[in-house]
């Protein structure tokens, strides 16, 4: 072999494998596919593959789903210079512990027509005695021998997230270390139709992000298809999108070796971890101290040019500049090699090229020349965790806690080594005390509630994913776990409303709970959930598992109808119809349901039994709700029993159901009227009165009158809140009405009379309460928005301070306090943001406040640490 060829390893498929084969020819390379048993595709199929390199072995029976000619043999492995490791799918097949190649698994059982087939549509389906009730039906099952069958019953289909392809593609990192590692992503070119093929987009942009944030070198070959032509470049004239035509094969391996695999070996001969000369046809870069030509380093630098040139290198970094910042600092350490933060950043830069041993071996230097500089030290962490030395990484972590407990980005490093050294409780209280610095942030709750997960304690990470969706809702990550910790717990029915929460967000999550709650006997929750997850175009539900849903709800309608539990069939035979809208069974179920519920209204309806009558109508309107028909007979009962809020309420659910809304509207407006609640009357009419409706006008001004006597009433009685309530609607239908505002001001007035009463008591409890109902009713109320202010200050609740305190620099802009005090409330929760503006703006209001301005100061200086 000579000098200086490279020899490299590839762990992958042909997409990398016969690219680098064809550049074998132009550049100096070898190949070494020793102990290589066959393809991968996905980043825990390569940790597989690397386990068989360091020794680990595979039943031999298996080789066959492994390998091209279904033989794993052992030969000593000479040395590989570089691996190349392409990841290419998010989804495994899982036998027993072991991964197996799609590849070959279609390839054993194609002369079996229907079993691969088989097998993949009930890929989610862990159940083995469904799997073989299904199985068994095929003619070619029966041919299978043990293994087969095995395989078939108990393999199953698993999809990689993202957090676990991180996490995988550092161990792979880690476990081949010192041995330099890119990573290659599939072909990101649209289909036949030019769109987006999602899946694989998704997972090329996975790789490339995790490449970028941790430094891993990363050859994407999407750009060069796309400059050649994917019809020059692409198999089958473009058609095929899995696999490169013959002619462009060199051109994509030697564009791999020279724009990626050159420049990463020539940084490791640099660093004397290869011991080989660069390929040849690929200049070697400068080795660590000098420069190229034209670059100057001045004779002497002053401590503040060294300063200005790391602040300098440093922002080269964050642009990805790192051959300019490489530059820069080797000038720098030509002066002055005894700079704590200069060996931090070059650590840094070797850390983003992925020599992780330069990287540690100058963090320690700094770290030895400044022995309290903790960003060296968070790097030593990432630097451990990268190398799989986790031990050591989470030992430094547990001390830069211990040095810097109030420092976010330290927490953060600390709590990720944390959970990757499977150090739970230690994670999270790290997690507990980053919630408590930044009560706006959702993720160290979510987080909080992963690692309890972890621990399996699943009522505590149940607890943290509600804190986390007190915080936000509609967040994603804590339904995901909230889901995930019920279903341990098996507290099914709460699983399927946390899963329909879900579905509408991130759907293929909440379809992995529709076995569980179908075994469980939940099958109308379960279709709701589907129905839901459907809707957002994302999914559908596997046909097999379609099936058996239908099938159980079907059984379910069936039994409760023969019960005559009418609900309970109803609910089973409209959940069939959100998955399968044009199911003739489960409409005819309905029908035979809501035919005798009318025939049983009507007959005691005449009968004069009103309550029987008013149970069967509305049984029947829980199967059709907006059955206009039954509605109007439901109204007249109510009418003619005198129940005339009722009747007012479905007189207008027919008007908003009705496209001739004038008559139901009057209907409902004279019901209301008789049951005395004038306030719903006045709205309806006044709804008439604006469209025109002279009658309307006239009623409107009678149920008016009405609602004005009822007010004064209610204040003479001292019902405060309903009096307010009904002067409210006065004023929205009359804003000019006298007597309206007169009570108004009234019950306002006696609302502040108790409220300075609590004050004067200290009754803290009983303040924000009043303050409460004068903002409902006011909601720019400047008295109970200050005392708010106050409470919430005393009481820490800067959040809900910052809120009221908003409103109160809105309402009076030009008082210098309101804003003073925002700054302050926003500075305790580190919402500096928000915090600055304020401050700036009170100063613009009473220039030169010395107590401002140190406020301000303050803030800028934790801003720019932050």
């Amino acid at each position: 072999m000579s000098q200086k060829d490279v020899v490299y390893t590839t762990i992958g498929t042909c997409r990398v494998a016969e690219p680098l084969g064809a550049a074998v020819q132009i550049r100096h390379l070898r190949r070494n596919t020793t102990n290589i048993y066959g393809f991968i595709h996905t980043a825990r199929e390569a940790l597989q593959q690397i386990d068989y390199l360091d020794g680990r072995e595979i039943p031999a029976e298996l080789g066959r789903f492994l390998s091209q000619d279904g033989v794993l043999m052992r030969s000593p492995r000479p040395r590989t210079d570089v691996f190349v490791v392409e990841i290419s799918s998010a989804k495994e097949i899982v036998f027993d512990q072991w991964l197996l190649q799609i590849n070959h698994l279609e390839k054993n059982f194609r002369d079996r027509p229907g079993l691969i087939d088989a097998f993949f549509r009930l890929k989610g389906e862990r159940d083995p005695d469904l799997r073989l009730q299904r199985l068994s039906a095929l003619p070619g099952f029966a041919q299978v021998d043990d293994l087969e069958r095995r395989i078939l019953l108990e393999g199953y289909v698993r999809t990689t997230t993202r957090d676990e392809l991180e996490a995988e593609m550092a161990e792979i990192v880690a476990r081949l270390q010192p041995t330099p590692v890119v990573f290659v992503n599939h072909i990101n070119v649209p289909d036949a139709q030019g769109h987006p093929i999602e899946s694989r987009a998704r997972l090329c942009g996975w790789v490339q992000e995790i490449c970028a944030e941790a430094g891993y070198p990363n050859f994407d070959p999407t750009p060069h298809v796309t400059a050649h032509g994917q019809a020059r470049a692409l198999a089958e004239a473009g058609r095929d999108l899995n696999h490169y035509e013959a002619s462009f094969k060199p051109v994509l391996g030697g564009i791999l070796v020279d724009e990626v695999l050159a420049p990463l070996l020539g940084r490791a001969a640099a660093a004397g971890r290869v011991t080989l000369d660069i390929l040849s046809s690929t200049p070697v870069q400068a080795p660590a101290g000098q420069f190229p030509s034209g670059s100057a380093v001045p004779a002497q630098m002053a401590p503040a040019q060294i300063v200005a040139g790391l602040n300098e290198a440093k922002k080269r970094i964050a642009d990805g500049d790192l051959d300019e910042a490489e530059v820069i600092l080797h000038g720098l350490a030509a002066e002055d090699g005894r700079h704590a933060g200069l060996h931090t950043l070059l650590g840094t830069v070797a850390f983003h090229r992925g020599d992780t041993t330069a990287a540690t071996a100058e963090f320690r230097e700094a770290v030895e020349l400044d022995p309290a500089a903790l960003e060296p030290r968070a790097m030593l962490v990432k630097s451990a965790l990268r190398m799989g030395k986790v031990e050591e990484a989470c030992s430094i972590a547990a001390d830069l806690v211990r040095r810097s407990p109030d420092d976010l980005r330290i927490l953060l490093v600390s709590a990720k080594a944390m959970m990757r050294g499977r150090f739970f409780p230690e994670a999270i209280a790290i997690w507990r005390r980053i919630a408590l610095i930044r009560p706006e942030l959702v993720l160290p709750l979510i987080e909080t509630a992963r690692c309890e997960m972890k621990a399996r304690n699943f009522e505590a990470a149940l607890a943290a994913a509600d804190e986390a969706l007190a915080r936000d809702a509609q967040e994603a990550g804590a339904l995901v776990i909230k889901a995930d910790a019920l279903l341990k717990l098996r507290r099914m029915r709460e699983l399927a409303a946390v899963s329909l929460d879900l579905a509408g967000i991130e759907p293929k999550a909440a379809m992995a709970a529709i076995p569980a709650l179908i075994s469980a006997r939940y099958p109308e929750e379960a279709a709701a959930i589907v129905a839901t997850a459907r809707d957002t175009g994302e999914v559908d539900i596997d046909a097999v598992m379609r099936a058996a849903l239908i099938r159980t709800l079907e059984q379910r309608g069936k039994v409760a109808s023969e019960r005559e539990d009418t609900p309970a069939a109803a609910a089973a035979w409209k959940a069939i119809l959100l998955i399968d809208p044009d199911s003739g069974r489960a409409a005819q179920g309905l029908r035979r349901l809501f035919s005798p519920l009318i025939a049983a209204a009507r007959a005691r309806a005449a009968e004069g039994d009103v309550p029987g009558a008013v149970a069967a109508y509305e049984a029947a309107l829980a199967i059709q709700g907006d059955n206009v028909r039954i509605l109007r007979e439901l109204a007249l009962t109510h009418d003619k029993a005198g129940q005339w809020l009722r009747a007012s309420q479905r007189w207008a659910q027919l008007a908003r159901l009705s496209p001739d809304t004038t008559d139901y509207e009057k209907r409902a407006g004279r019901a209301a009227m008789r049951a005395e609640r004038y306030d719903l009357a006045v709205r309806i009419y006044h709804e008439l009165d604006a469209a025109g409706d002279e009658q309307g006008a006239r009623l409107l001004t009678s149920a008016l009158r009405r609602l004005v006597r009822a007010m004064r009433e209610d204040f003479a009685a001292g019902h405060l809140e309903v009096a307010a309530f009904k002067a409210a609607i006065v004023l929205e239908v009359s804003p000019g009405s006298e007597v309206g505002q007169r009570t108004f001001r009234r019950v306002m007035s006696s609302y502040s009379r108790r409220l300075r009463e609590a004050v004067a008591t200290e009754d803290a409890a009983l303040q924000e309460e009043i303050c409460r109902k004068m903002l409902e009713l006011e909601p720019n109320r400047p008295d109970a928005l200050k005392v708010l202010s106050r409470l919430y200050r005393t009481a820490k609740r800067h959040r809900d301070g910052i809120e009221v305190l908003q409103r109160l620099t809105e309402i009076e802009p030009d008082d210098t306090r309101h804003w003073v005090k925002l700054a302050r409330s926003c500075r305790a929760i580190r919402l500096y943001d928000r915090g600055v503006p304020a401050a700036l703006r009170a100063l613009e209001i009473e220039p030169g406040d010395a107590a401002t301005v140190s406020l301000l100061s303050d803030m800028l200086n934790r801003q720019a640490a932050a």
